[in-house]
């Protein structure tokens, strides 16, 4: 088995002001994805292929059901990601189940968006 590569770190997080620079300058689509992403940590195919479906605004949690691992995870909201499913359900279509949208069409990268 090989070593991991020490220099390969993921473990950074923004920190608290790096973050609100970063919300202050984002699109509101964009900002409301990153901040359950940011809040919770689910991993991007997950939130991208979140329905509401997954979403219990009354229990203030949301089902990650396409996780890595194949296991069904129940993830409590943080009042930030609260409000941001508020949002998004008043912008809601109904023609998709997909959460997060741009431009009425469900988001599938977000790397242009940067």
């Amino acid at each position: 088995m090989p070593k991991p590569n020490p220099n390969n770190e993921r473990d950074r997080i923004a920190t608290a002001e790096e973050w609100e620079r970063l919300k202050a300058v984002l699109a509101p689509h964009l900002r409301r994805l990153l901040t359950v992403a940011y809040d919770v940590g689910p991993r991007k195919g997950e939130l991208l292929n979140m329905e509401w479906s997954d979403v219990d605004m009354c229990r203030k949690v949301f089902t990650l059901r396409r996780t890595k691992n194949g296991e069904v995870r129940v993830v409590p909201m943080t009042p930030a990601v609260y409000q941001a499913f508020s949002e998004l359900r008043q912008e809601r279509r109904l023609d998709t189940n997909r959460v997060f949208l741009y431009k009425e069409k469900p988001i599938h990268r977000v790397g242009t968006a940067f």
